[in-house]
């Protein structure tokens, strides 16, 4: 894998979590298969509509989440509340306010997936960031 990309070897990790699907060729999985069968979880596809909702707004209310997502208003808030708890969500003002120095200095792997566009990406780039934005 390439330097500044985030992954993993799916020969070995999907193995692990995936059903065996003898291929054709020496018994190898075939995960594009396996993929499609496996079972989403209900959580993940309403937690991943959420972030959708909020990468395509500048900002939400719990109320305009709800209408969009069609979710109830006690499951949307569960959602946001998760992913404020996982760090994938916040309310952007503080996020933007980040001393981006000490938190370069602070990460083992400077890594920084960016949902909200809030930073140069040639200003990460300098200060030593793995830097991703969406829609950019």
């Amino acid at each position: 894998m390439s330097e500044g990309h985030v992954g993993f070897d799916s020969d070995e990790t999907l193995d692990a979590v995936l059903p065996a699907t003898p291929a054709a060729s020496g018994g190898r999985r075939q995960h594009a298969s396996s993929i499609a069968r496996v079972r989403p979880i209900r959580a993940v596809e309403r937690a991943l509509q959420v972030v959708g909702l909020l990468i395509a707004s500048e900002r939400l209310t719990i109320a305009q989440v709800v209408k969009a997502s069609g979710l109830p208003r006690t499951t949307a808030y569960r959602v946001l509340r998760t992913l404020v708890a996982q760090g994938f969500a916040t309310e952007w003002p503080e996020f933007k306010q980040l001393d981006l120095d000490r938190v370069r200095q602070e990460l083992t792997h400077p890594i920084l997936f960016d949902g909200r566009n809030l930073f140069d990406p040639a200003r990460m780039e300098e200060l030593g960031f793995i830097y991703k934005s969406v829609g950019r």
